[in-house]
């Protein structure tokens, strides 16, 4: 059975997981914001831009902060304290769903989610070991994905009759989530926490120093960028290819793509966490940006072939499996104990951006050359960024020949 390859984790991983789902579940504000800032708050598309841009922004400084505190408290009382922030501002804006005051509420909503995040990570990183690393953030990202599978269905519907608890909803489930972590995970001593090799020893070097002796985290953070671009073709230029080519149709044929999406996430997460879990992180990874280049290389010869399509939904999903059950692995195995949430931080924001900059930058492409000359460009850089991958772990493999696993 293929699930047998998450027997045997640590209690509190499995605790974690069951949060991810009953969070992601009630993850409702983050996928209907911009049609609901546009349809019930009445702004245009320049006003829903400029706040949704803030929104970003802000999501990044809670990250930055939460990771530089993390470091410096304990994990659980930060993720509770954020989560618990969180959740009280989702559900105040339950109260005032037409106000014009939401979109400020909801900047500060999403601080509090940003600063969850490296926690989140630095707690994961705390409780698992190398060995059972790859399974427990395998697990925790199809937790995350059983979630997102349902929610939106959920929220389709509150949208339309029950707005408010579109808010209240995110609230409560955030809620769930943090009674399930007071009660039942562990809060780890800093003395408790182990190091497990050589790379995350204590580190008494300033944040700047204790990167910079480690030349294939910045590497890995420039590629990350680049990775996260590419991957971003999925939410922007693939919905305008599909409008290009099927007119009214494209809404509902990308609606179906994202169905496959989230179907093959959850069919293929634990089959190749179970296949390739022993293998390097990044050579998992550097194959993961060969299934992007194959991927999205696809579309530039799709024209109205709706299996073309199909498959290279598949397969660029395949990429996204390996990169986002392995990077999170890598890092923690070269990050200082005392460094994790900061360094979690660092690079969540380096995707961040790259995630940001690829509408801009595709769009950009886009009207200059039209659509299908963005997909040849990504196929090179997908190709680029698996050479630099396998590249950069050849070179992890000689100078940590800890990690050569």
């Amino acid at each position: 059975m293929i699930f047998k390859t998450y027997r045997g984790l640590p209690t509190s991983i499995y605790i974690l997981f069951i949060s991810r789902i009953v969070n992601r579940l009630g993850d409702f504000v983050k996928i209907f914001l911009a049609l609901y800032l546009t349809r019930y708050l009445n702004l245009d598309e320049k006003q829903t831009g400029l706040i949704i841009t803030m929104i970003g922004l802000f999501s990044v400084l809670g990250t930055i902060v939460g990771g530089k505190i993390t470091d410096h408290a304990g994990r659980k009382k930060i993720l509770l304290l954020s989560q618990t922030c969180s959740a009280i501002t989702a559900g105040i804006c339950g109260f005032l769903p037409d106000s014009q005051m939401l979109p400020w509420i909801l900047i500060l909503f999403n601080f509090f989610n940003g600063a969850a995040r490296p926690v989140s990570t630095a707690m994961l990183t705390d409780l698992t070991t190398p060995e059972n690393r790859a399974q427990s953030f395998s697990l925790l990202y199809l937790g995350i994905n059983i979630g997102v599978a349902v929610g939106p269905l959920l929220a389709g519907f509150l949208f339309n009759n029950y707005r408010q608890w579109i808010f209240w909803g995110d609230s409560i489930t955030t809620l769930l989530s943090v009674v399930l972590i007071l009660y039942f995970v562990p809060d780890l001593h800093r003395s408790q926490v182990k190091a497990h090799s050589s790379a995350e020893n204590i580190e008494k070097a300033p944040f700047h120093i204790a990167l910079y002796k480690r030349p294939v985290l910045l590497v890995y953070c420039v590629l990350a960028l680049f990775s996260s671009f590419v991957y971003s073709q999925s939410s922007f230029s693939l919905p305008l290819i599909l409008n290009d080519i099927l007119n009214v149709k494209g809404a509902w044929f990308f609606g179906i793509l994202m169905s496959i999406n989230a179907v093959s996430v959850l069919i293929l997460t634990p089959m190749l966490t179970a296949s390739l879990h022993k293998r390097k992180p990044l050579i998992n990874m550097a194959v993961g940006q060969l299934c992007y280049a194959f991927g999205f290389g696809l579309l530039f010869f799709a024209f109205q072939n709706y299996v073309l399509f199909i498959v290279s939904t598949v397969i660029w999903t395949l990429g996204e499996i390996l990169n986002a059950i392995n990077s999170g692995v890598f890092v923690a195995n070269h990050t200082p104990i005392n460094f994790r949430g900061r360094f979690s931080a660092f690079f969540g924001t380096s995707k961040t951006i790259g995630h940001a900059l690829s509408p801009l930058i595709s769009g950009l492409i886009i009207s200059g050359t039209g659509l299908q000359i963005i997909w040849l460009i990504v196929f090179l850089l997908g190709l680029l960024l698996f050479i630099s991958y396998w590249g950069l772990a050849i070179f992890d493999r000689r100078t940590n020949p800890e990690h050569s696993q």
